[in-house]
């Protein structure tokens, strides 16, 4: 009976995941609104296809570039509003350790599976190695400016 409800959800699962990948480029964004990329100049077109956004550019064409913003914010500067939307990447940081097999082993039955510090698959004493982690950070990759009608008056990128 458990495996003919473990495989459907295994299944549903990895269906999840895909389509969850699936990637956000100015292609794809094209492809979802054709209708608001052709309004767009053929210069702004252009740039927006490569992902790529210079002043005087409008909003749709910085969403058709960039996509839409992880978080924006509002202001006013010499009392003229400006609107900023941030854009975030993740980037891998790479670290190396060492596990030195401090720990206790497992008590009971499966308590190798339930207590985490220091336990081998056996249930005895410690883990011992080293090991390599990716950890991902998010930081700010762009920044985008906005006058009171919409159009860009500053961008920045991260290198």
């Amino acid at each position: 009976m458990r495996k003919k409800i473990i495989l459907p959800t295994a299944a549903a699962m990895i269906a999840i995941a895909l389509t969850s990948c699936a990637t956000n480029t100015p292609t794809t964004r094209i492809k979802k609104s054709p209708e608001i990329f052709q309004q767009l100049s053929p210069a702004d077109q252009e740039l927006a296809q490569k992902g790529q956004v210079k002043e005087g550019m409008e909003r749709n064409a910085v969403i058709i570039a960039l996509g839409e913003p992880n978080k924006m914010s509002k202001g006013s500067k010499n009392g003229v509003a400006f609107e900023k939307w941030y854009y975030a990447s993740a980037r891998p940081v790479y670290s190396t350790g060492v596990n030195i097999g401090l720990g206790y082993g497992g008590f009971g039955r499966r308590a190798y599976s339930r207590r985490r510090f220091g336990y081998n698959s056996l249930g005895g004493f410690g883990e011992y190695g080293i090991h390599q982690r990716v950890r991902y950070v998010k930081s700010i990759s762009s920044i985008v400016e906005f006058d009171r009608s919409g159009k860009v008056t500053n961008w920045s990128q991260t290198q």
